[in-house]
């Protein structure tokens, strides 16, 4: 048995802070940090669990049931954010709308597996708090000898199924199940603005031995941890220490005036690192404290400080009435003699929603007439 155990692919990559794991996993005080994105995934999560259930029954959940279930998990994981309670409804009716084919074959839904080394020096089935290494299948379907399984993702945008906690999974259940052949995962991307399923990834045996390796060797050099420096990564955002971090702290010490930081030139890559990492962590930070501060301006009312205000203020846009009106307008500027496709641009999320709707034909007559446009602008992106 690991001491800090047992080790999921989330704690793994927790671990990708030493600060963070100690917070999380070491400390006599241990931080739980609860994210509004953490708490969204559960809710969604759990709801799709109840949904799925209810096809394998045959007897799909009516939508005012699916409500019920929505406002159970909403008070339960106090998930207040607006904007993530209108995700977690609109993901739902989507998932009802698509949910996986051959439903017949599930063995399990939030499965939970595993694993221990057993005496013989071999893998054997564990107890989910006696264990090595252990996970959560949202879907688990066996037809013969292969076995699919599906994991629900809630980020905004699309990955291959063929991740480490994918494979880690795939070896888990290969480890229960070595009558099974093939192991398969698929992605679901729950977003509404998504709402795909990935093409399925077979994990082969060279693979899965890969993943077996690459999860011992994490697991032994957690394991091994003395120091715990804070190193920034793309899961800041869900770190309960956040607001503490070292990093924010040494960069501010290092620079102690505003204008001081704003002129001086980055003089070495070691510097641009340091300024990259810090970045991270005050952004993340950033939308915190402002999601704290908006609860409070929409609940009591607005905040002023020495010349500025946060609060909210109401503005007008304009929309077509109808689809009639979006033709009118279009017969409107094509009449002036302008072009009136520069002014109707698709974009990438348009271009999503139409794929849903339309054959294979179709889709690719569309393809035929777009071109790849490069553009280039500054940010940080997910490594």
């Amino acid at each position: 048995m690991f001491k800090y155990g047992p080790y999921s692919p989330s704690r793994m990559e927790t671990a990708a802070c030493p600060a963070r794991f100690h917070a999380e996993y070491i400390a006599e005080t241990r931080a739980k940090g609860s994210s509004t994105e953490s708490k969204r995934g559960n809710v969604v999560h759990e709801v799709f669990e109840e949904i799925t259930k209810g096809y394998m029954r045959q007897a799909p959940l009516t939508w005012q049931q699916v409500e019920e279930k929505l406002s159970e998990k909403i008070q339960k994981y106090a998930l207040t954010d607006m904007g993530e309670i209108d995700f977690s409804i609109r993901a739902c009716r989507a998932y009802m709308e698509n949910a996986p084919q051959d439903l017949e074959s599930v063995i399990g839904t939030e499965e939970h597996i595993a694993i221990r080394m057993g005496d013989s020096g071999k893998w054997v089935e564990g107890e989910w708090d006696n264990c090595d290494f252990r996970g959560k299948i949202d879907i688990l379907k066996i037809r013969g000898n292969t076995a699919t399984f599906i994991d629900h993702k809630t980020q905004p945008f699309v990955e291959t199924a063929d991740t480490f906690q994918m494979g880690f999974y795939a070896w888990l259940i290969s480890v229960l199940y070595p009558q099974i052949e093939v192991v398969e995962s698929i992605l679901h991307f729950a977003s509404p603005e998504i709402n795909y399923y990935s093409k399925p990834f077979s994990w082969n045996k060279e693979m899965l031995a890969n993943i077996e390796s690459q999860s011992r060797i994490m697991a032994m050099s957690i394991e091994k941890l003395k120091d715990y420096p804070a190193v920034p990564n793309y899961q800041c955002k869900y770190c309960p220490i956040l607001l503490t971090c070292q990093v924010a702290e040494d960069f501010y010490n290092r620079r102690t005036s505003f204008g001081k930081l704003k002129n001086a030139p980055v003089r070495s890559g070691q510097e641009a690192v340091e300024l990259a990492e810090t970045i991270n962590v005050l952004d993340e930070g950033r939308h915190i404290l402002n999601g704290r501060l908006q609860k409070f301006a929409k609940e009591i009312g607005p905040v002023l400080i020495q010349g500025k205000e946060y609060g909210y203020e109401t503005f007008e846009s304009v929309e077509p009435k109808s689809e009639a009106s979006k033709w009118i307008i279009l017969d409107v500027i094509k009449s002036t003699g302008l072009d009136p496709m520069k002014y109707f641009k698709l974009d990438a999320t348009v271009l999503k929603t139409i794929w849903r709707h339309l054959t294979n034909e179709d889709i690719q007559k569309i393809k035929d007439q777009l071109t790849t446009v490069k553009n280039s602008r500054f940010g940080g992106r997910k490594l």
